[in-house]
């Protein structure tokens, strides 16, 4: 008899993270690959949301496939509309956004003018930067 071994929350974002890593070094993207070793896992869904998730996840790793980011931003737009016109709007006014998430410190030159450019063109969008670092 097979039992199927049940991974815990935490090992299947540790799972999720090294395939997203490993599809980054594949795709030739070591800034997100640096960026994806450190982010952190919302963990606001409700259980029918990650039950969802999970059996997402688990299609992908059986056929050996992982999301990419623009799939998971575009996932997010269409869960929250306003989390969508925010990511399109940084992106046409602030193209250099993910920048500050994964190579630029917010405390660097370069950081304080961004930080003080994005608090004087779209406020509302600074925490949301801030807090995906």
């Amino acid at each position: 008899m097979v039992t199927e071994e049940r991974l815990t929350r935490e090992e299947l974002r540790e799972l999720d993270r090294q395939q997203r890593i490993a599809q980054a070094v594949a795709d030739g993207d070591p800034l997100l690959a640096e960026w994806l070793k450190t982010v952190e896992y919302d963990d606001e869904g409700t259980p029918e949301e990650d039950a969802e998730d999970i059996r997402i996840a688990r299609e992908r790793i059986a056929h050996g496939s992982c999301i990419s980011l623009e799939e998971v931003f575009a996932g997010d737009a269409e869960l929250h509309p306003e989390e969508g016109e925010l990511y399109r709007r940084l992106d046409a006014e602030f193209p250099e956004w993910p920048l500050f998430l994964s190579r630029i410190a917010p405390d660097s030159p370069e950081g304080i003018e961004f930080f003080a450019r994005l608090e004087r063109e779209f406020p509302e969008a600074v925490n949301f930067v801030r807090g995906v670092e």
